[in-house]
């Protein structure tokens, strides 16, 4: 009796949660609201997230609901054209260390993908953009080795993207190529 007690408790524990910014918001919606993992996985997605704005409400509800393993989406929308990507870059590790002492065993962090469009007051093109998000990204990879998640490998812009070219797509297969991105990284916690 007090095994199967503590085989449950450890069940409960092994929570799962997917946070960022819009991506996961879309990829909630995707799903359903569940992934194939047989675990407690809960949506943290909030449109427009950056590693600064609408970002602390949804940090503390990821928090408070006490994950063991996370998936994080995040620094596309951090960027515009006079920004420094390393500070994008240290935003970022600053999340996954606040993760970390909070009581989350291991974060997973995706690259930052491609995308085509951008609001005019960003003053970012499609050029700038790739340079800021390779940059980024080449630091992350170094620094999170195998938790770092290379999106871009399966998501291909803009075949697997809306007509509006920000966002994976579902006639393309884009949401169904980031779900199996995801998917892959929580499995490995299995």
């Amino acid at each position: 009796m007090i095994c199967a007690f503590r085989i449950v408790t450890c069940y409960r524990k092994m929570k799962y949660a997917v946070f960022g910014d819009s991506y996961i918001s879309r990829l909630e919606r995707y799903t359903h609201g569940k992934l194939e993992i047989n675990r407690q996985c809960k949506f943290f997605g909030v449109p427009g997230m950056s590693t600064t704005k609408k970002f602390q409400d949804a940090f503390e509800q990821l928090l408070a609901y006490r994950p063991r393993y996370v998936f994080l989406n995040l620094g596309g929308n951090s960027f515009i054209a006079d920004c420094n990507p390393h500070t994008v870059y240290l935003e970022i590790i600053d999340i996954v260390d606040k993760m970390y002492k909070a009581g989350v065993q291991r974060v997973f962090v995706a690259s930052i993908i491609e995308r085509g469009k951008f609001p005019h007051w960003t003053g970012l093109n499609r050029s700038i953009f790739n340079k800021m998000r390779n940059s980024v990204n080449s630091k992350l990879k170094k620094y999170y080795r195998e938790d770092f998640i290379q999106i871009g490998k399966r998501l291909k812009f803009d075949r697997h993207y809306d007509d509006d070219k920000v966002y994976p797509g579902l006639q393309q297969g884009g949401l169904k190529l980031f779900k199996y991105c995801v998917l892959n990284a929580l499995k490995k916690t299995l």
